[in-house]
């Protein structure tokens, strides 16, 4: 089933780069929460649910004209995928060009995430899954 996981992460990461919500909530069970490190998540705000997707997809929207992640290095942890990668983007207001790294770190239940949180650094992202760099 890990295979599997690390197969429906990099499909999720596709969902994301496109925007597609239909794509990405069909990974998702109905009470999934996502942690994000990025846009409009200063204070490490919930989302969700669909509504959460579609509202955090909302945001980056209006805070970047652009932005990607890309995830390289997918770790099977079980139940659990670790990537780490990085976030290319472009703001909105600034137009400024960014490029930082990001670690996700998704949970499942059956074949779904039910929870994915995002780091803005490889390191904290490692410790939180007991690894170290």
């Amino acid at each position: 089933m890990s295979q599997e996981n690390v197969e429906i992460v990099r499909r999720g990461l596709d969902a994301f780069n496109r925007r597609d919500l239909d794509g990405f909530a069909a990974i998702t069970t109905d009470d999934f929460v996502w942690l994000p490190a990025l846009p409009g998540a200063v204070d490490r705000e919930r989302f969700v649910g669909r509504a959460g997707i579609a509202r955090y997809f909302s945001e980056i929207s209006e805070t970047w004209e652009r932005l990607t992640a890309v995830c390289d290095d997918l770790r099977d942890l079980d139940h659990r995928v670790l990537a780490l990668g990085r976030a290319i983007g472009r703001g909105s207001a600034s137009g400024a060009a960014v490029e930082t790294p990001l670690a996700l770190l998704a949970e499942f239940r059956g074949n779904q995430i039910t929870r994915l949180a995002t780091f803005a650094g490889h390191s904290e992202a490692l410790k939180a899954v007991g690894l170290e760099e």
